[in-house]
């Protein structure tokens, strides 16, 4: 629908300032369920100042330059906040108001986006059924997904991620997969110097070091006095305390946090010592 408004002369209806804010009434308003794109132009009859209302984003624009494939039409914040309720074909979602349609694909039946989005992409925003997301150019990864961040790598599998990508570059900080699965980035020794620091597999198989005999395992690098993995052992028991208090008829590979030295310690039968992470005996 367009509808123009000119007075009998067609000569442009202007207020000053103060009357509602309201200049040039002569002029298209176009009222569409999209937003206006570049093309958007003077060989449409677009003309500067025409008028656009986007019904799909509840959101106003109007036109600041109107050169031949290269329109420019400017999003008027009309000063509201909140959800917008939409249907963009998938059924009823929610959407944060004044959002420019084209940086986002049509939101989700059931879904609830507050995502920002500064660049034209179908696939940004909460466009799956009942999603969810809150960061920047966030991708949805099915049904029930929830998204975190920015510029996350949307694989299918994922329920629940966190993004920490760059633009050109999409990587995610967190992921729990559909199989309960989670899954973190690749971790180093500097990464893990907190008491309670959590480790994954990959950073155990790079860092485990045979200490003694069976299967005992321990790490190389100060993991803090809690964030010890128990590792698969033929012979584990755990205790804290002073260089003293050591236990006193320890089994091999008993692990012990030694408060007076401030690292992990376990011992070794084979030549009754305590020995630490770099096979040092202390």
């Amino acid at each position: 629908m367009e509808l123009v408004l000119r007075n009998d002369k067609g000569i442009p209806l202007s207020y000053v300032e103060g009357d509602n804010n309201i200049i040039f009434l002569n002029r298209k308003l176009t009222v569409i369920n999209s937003a206006p794109t570049n093309i958007k132009d003077e060989s449409l009859s677009y003309k500067t100042n025409d008028l656009w209302l986007d019904l799909y984003s509840d959101s106003f624009y109007y036109c600041e330059d109107n050169t031949l494939n290269n329109a420019v039409w400017k999003r008027i914040n009309l000063g509201g906040t909140g959800l917008t309720q939409q249907d963009g074909g998938n059924g009823l979602g929610w959407r944060l108001l004044n959002r420019t349609s084209i940086n986002f694909g049509a939101i989700g039946y059931g879904a609830i986006d507050f995502s920002e989005s500064d660049t034209p992409n179908s696939n940004f925003g909460a466009t799956d059924y009942r999603s969810f997301t809150a960061g920047f150019n966030i991708t949805t990864t099915g049904e029930y997904s929830t998204w975190f961040g920015k510029y996350n790598n949307a694989i299918a599998t994922i329920e629940f991620g966190i993004g920490n990508g760059i633009s050109g570059t999409n990587s995610n900080l967190f992921e729990i997969h559909s199989s309960g699965v989670l899954k973190s980035p690749t971790l180093a020794l500097t990464d893990i110097t907190h008491d309670k620091h959590f480790i994954n597999k990959e950073y155990f198989n790079a860092n485990k070091l045979n200490i003694g005999e069976g299967l005992t395992t321990a790490f190389r690098g100060d993991l803090g006095k809690e964030s010890h993995d128990h590792a698969k052992s033929q012979h584990f028991t755990s205790s804290d305390g002073t260089t003293l208090g050591r236990p006193a008829t320890p089994m091999n590979g008993s692990f012990h946090y030694d408060t007076d030295l401030a690292i992990p310690i376990w011992y070794r039968s084979s030549n009754d010592t305590w020995i630490d992470a770099l096979g040092v005996v202390v």
